[in-house]
This record gives C-alpha cells, sequence and structure tokens, in this order.
C-alpha cells in the first residue's frame, strides 16, 4: 500500500516554518587555492553521492582539488523541461471528486533545484568569517550556489574550493562584458576556472544583466561575451558542465536579445516578484525567453524578496513573515514548470544596514549577523522533509490520488522517494500582501 504523508507547505495563513565589492583581501581562516588543493576532497553533505573523486579531464592537477562527479546537467535538465511539459498547465488546479495522476517528482528535486546566491568576494559582516557561512551551508543542505568569476582577490577562489569540497556545485558567472563589477579580463578568469574551480562547477554563465549597461550595444556585446564563455567549456562539453545564458534585468529587453541557440543549454531568467505572488513572473519569464531559446529549459538565477518593510525607495518590500510563505512556493511552482534550478538572492543581507539607507541590503536569507529569517527556517524544514538521494531528473511512479475538495487556486506536486513512499506538496497561489498599499490580504 502507498504511503503519502503530507508536507506542511500550504501557506495561506503566511506561516513561517519556523553594492559594492568586499576588500581584495582575504579574510584569516581562508586558505589560498593552492594549500586547499593538497587536502582530500569528501562529499560530504548528507545525501551526498560518496562516488569516487576524478579531477576534470585534460585539466592540469597543481591547483585543482578534485572532486565528486556530478551528472550530466545539460541532459538533465532537458529531461526534466520535457517530463513537465506533459502535465496539465501549472496554473491549472486539481480536478475535484475524481481519481487523477499528480504530477510527479523525485523527492531529490527539491535539493537539486535549490541554489543561493552567494557573495564570495564579500569580507565584512557575515562574510568576515568563512567558517560559519560554511555551517549554515550545512544546515540547509545546500547543493547548489551562485557565485560570480569577478574580483582580482584570491579568497574568493579558495571559498569556491571549500564549498565545493563539503558538496556544492557553483554555478559561475563568467565576467562581464562590459568591464563591470571590478572584473578581471576573461583570459584571466578562465585561467582561474579551469587551475581552482572546474571539478566543482556544473554549470558556466554569461554576463549578469547586460541590458543594464547602458550602452547601444549592450545584446552584440553579451552575446560575443557568451561565446567566449562557450569556448571556455568546450573541452567539458561532452562532461556535466551546463551553459546559461546572460540574465537581464528587464523582461522588456527580451526581443532586443535575440536567439542564443547554440549559445546556451538554458535561458535565464531574474524573476523577481515585486514582493508578489511568485508564480506571476516565472510563467511572464518563460513565455518572453522562448524567443531567446526555444523549448529550451529556463534556470532562474535570482528570485528573491526585500524584508525591510521601512524602505520603498527602489524595491518593494514585505514583511519577513511573508517572505517566509512566498520563498517555498517559488521552489515549487518552479518545479511544477520544469524549471530545473532556481538561485534563491540571496544567502545573506550584504551588510547590516543599521540607519537603513540600502533596499538592496535586506534580501538576505540571513541577516547579516547569520540570524536566520523566517525564509531560512522555512527552507531547512522543507528540505529535511524532502532529502532523498537518486537522480533528481529519474524516472518515477505518478501519485494517483483524488483531491475531494479546494479552492481554485489549489496547487499539488507529490516528491516520490528512492523507497517508493511519496510526500505530497499543497499550497495556493494566493496573495498574502499588497505590494502597492504594502499591508497584507489575509
Amino acid at each position: 500500500m502507498l504511503l503519502v504523508s503530507v508536507a506542511l507547505v500550504s501557506v495561506l495563513l503566511g506561516m513561517a516554518w519556523a553594492g559594492q565589492p568586499g576588500p581584495p583581501a582575504p579574510d584569516g581562516p581562508v586558505r589560498t587555492s593552492g594549500e586547499l588543493a593538497t587536502e582530500p576532497t569528501p562529499d560530504t553533505l548528507p545525501g551526498g553521492s560518496g562516488t569516487a573523486a576524478r579531477a576534470a579531464p585534460g585539466l592540469p592537477r597543481g591547483r585543482v582539488a578534485s572532486a565528486a562527479t556530478v551528472p550530466d546537467v545539460p541532459r538533465a535538465w532537458r529531461r526534466i523541461a520535457a517530463k513537465a511539459n506533459a502535465w496539465p498547465p501549472a496554473a491549472s488546479p486539481p480536478t475535484l471528486g475524481e481519481v487523477q495522476t499528480l504530477p510527479t517528482v523525485p523527492a531529490s528535486r527539491m535539493r537539486d533545484t535549490l541554489g543561493l546566491n552567494i557573495d564570495l568576494w564579500r569580507t565584512q559582516d557575515g562574510y568576515q568569517d568563512f567558517a560559519p557561512v560554511l555551517a549554515k551551508v550545512t544546515e540547509l543542505r545546500l547543493r547548489h550556489a551562485r557565485v560570480g568569476m569577478q574580483s582580482t582577490g584570491e579568497h574568493g577562489l579558495a571559498r569556491m574550493q571549500q564549498l565545493g569540497r563539503i558538496g556544492v556545485r557553483l554555478g559561475v558567472v563568467m565576467g562581464d562584458a562590459f568591464g563591470r563589477y571590478n572584473t578581471a579580463p576573461f583570459s584571466t578568469l578562465d585561467e582561474r576556472l579551469h587551475e581552482t574551480v572546474m571539478p566543482y562547477v556544473d554549470s558556466v554563465e554569461g554576463t549578469n544583466e547586460p541590458d543594464l549597461a547602458n550602452r547601444p550595444d549592450w545584446s552584440a556585446r553579451a552575446k560575443g561575451h557568451q561565446g567566449s564563455v562557450v569556448q571556455s567549456v568546450v573541452a567539458e562539453r561532452g562532461e556535466p558542465v551546463a551553459v546559461v545564458a546572460p540574465s537581464l534585468g528587464r523582461i522588456a529587453n527580451v526581443p532586443e536579445f535575440g536567439s542564443y541557440t547554440g549559445l546556451a543549454d538554458a535561458a535565464n531568467a531574474h524573476a523577481y516578484s515585486s514582493a508578489g505572488e511568485p508564480s506571476v513572473p516565472l510563467d511572464q519569464w518563460a513565455q518572453a525567453l522562448q524567443t531567446q531559446l526555444p523549448g529550451g529549459p529556463v534556470v532562474v538565477t535570482e528570485a528573491g524578496f526585500q524584508t525591510d518593510v521601512g524602505q520603498t525607495k527602489y524595491h518593494t518590500p514585505l514583511p519577513a513573515e511573508i517572505a517566509a510563505a512566498y520563498t517555498p512556493r517559488i521552489l515549487l511552482e518552479a518545479i511544477r514548470r520544469g524549471m530545473p534550478r532556481v538561485y534563491l538572492y540571496e544567502m545573506i543581507d550584504r551588510w547590516g544596514d543599521p540607519f537603513g539607507v540600502d533596499t538592496a541590503a535586506h534580501f538576505g536569507l540571513l541577516n547579516a549577523d547569520l540570524r536566520p529569517k523566517p525564509a531560512w527556517t522555512a527552507l531547512v524544514r522543507l528540505q529535511r522533509a524532502l532529502l532523498d538521494g537518486g537522480a533528481p531528473d529519474r524516472d518515477v511512479t505518478p501519485l494517483r490520488a483524488t483531491v475531494v475538495n479546494g479552492p481554485a487556486d489549489l496547487r499539488v506536486l507529490a516528491f516520490r522517494r528512492t523507497d517508493g513512499t511519496a510526500t505530497m506538496a499543497l499550497w495556493r497561489a494566493v496573495s498574502q500582501w499588497d505590494n502597492q498599499t504594502l499591508v497584507p490580504t489575509l
């Protein structure tokens, strides 16, 4: 008999399950990449694969720490997107009173979907000592981090290795087509990628939000830079590395981007909802990006919420408690749409902002002193509820169930474990915060 447990993912009541680059100098506990490369590299996070370590083929081993083998990421992403296309539309409620086949994914899909933006080059506030950051990464059972290969310092590279050595796979933004963000020349970034962190990388990405560079040639420059990104990993194209298209700051600029067929394995969405219900921007970006990569998967490289309700100048805020309700729904809605990866923005508040002057400082799931916000606690509990092994794109037996009653905005998604049991997530695609008047709606 099928054992079905109900995960408390419903967030109708808003329940909480509960800048500038840093100085170019490493903090005390962080060692150089050469020192890190001499140590063993077990895949130590709970639920790790435990596979034999290896180095990327054809790469020098002098400074490269070996890493556990990862799946063929481009293939997995394509399979995930294709499977979701066979389901009813994501915005359709389940049919009431009838036995039906629910959208069902491997339980490991949750852990493989969840990623965080982590600013490894910062050395102040929460990033001053990296050991506590690593401890929080382990608490979350994090498997994926989006990081920038942009600074000229060394401490960020050492931190990438430290993440890799505990089983975190890196999605690396490969510099900038316009030289913003204190980036090094691309040839230098390419060399550092291959000599220090390539075994931990499962995807590389082009220029971040080139449309915000205020350059008339932004689209052409971004596409030229993307060609360099592809060439950087051409030797690994038969290996697990995926190439993600550049992101955009504004969805209205997608038509000018043009096609990226042959230049990317996945399109790239910055699916911020401006403190609104999170499923809407996922649908908007998925539809718009079909012109960029027709039929291809969509990776969400940024999505999140500004939680200082006293600041409204640049980013619409919402209370931390409602962010805790919305944040798991970003992941569930993305999985429901076949989006294989979501990098939430961001892991830690940019800085303490004691005078409340920087809205961009409050997107973290952790405060600047690493105290968890309610959304962090919600994600920790969600991960624990669904922690499981197995490939995230493997075939699973669909769950058949009867939904007796429910509102039109009810959403259901089943997660199948390797032992055959299942967990069912239920939530409502309903707004809990008026992003105009800034008051709760429930």
